[in-house]
Formats: structure tokens, C-alpha cells, sequence
């Protein structure tokens, strides 16, 4: 007869550590909310400072159409 049981190895046990500082294990790679809004607002300032531009130059500021 076959003996099929599986041994779990016990938990490594940590060190204790008074008066440490915690430290976060859930880390994940990428951008904070904080972050996000930052680079959305330095973008949307880039692409209204780039389209306010292209308008002014293609019409000198003027929103009126010409007359023919």
C-alpha cells in the first residue's frame, strides 16, 4: 500500500523586532492617485497650451470665420 500524505513544512518564524518601523508587503508596481492626477494635469495643460496655439496662429486670435 501506497502512502500518498503530503508534509506541510512549519511557517518560517520572523524575528521580532522592538521598536522597528512596519513595513509594507502589498507593494505594487505602478502610478499612486496622486500621481495619476498630476501626470493627467501636466498632459491637459500640454494639449490646451498646443491647441491654443494652432488656433491663434491659424487664425491670429480671431474666432471669426472669413467672409468671401
Amino acid at each position: 500500500m501506497q502512502n500518498n500524505k503530503m508534509y506541510a513544512q512549519p511557517p518560517v518564524q520572523q524575528p521580532g523586532v522592538s521598536g522597528g518601523v512596519p513595513v509594507r508587503t502589498n507593494l505594487h508596481a505602478g502610478l499612486s492617485w496622486e500621481e495619476l492626477e498630476q501626470q493627467l494635469g501636466s498632459l491637459w495643460e500640454q494639449v490646451s497650451t498646443t491647441v491654443s496655439g494652432a488656433v491663434s496662429s491659424l487664425g491670429n486670435g480671431s474666432s471669426s470665420t472669413p467672409t468671401v
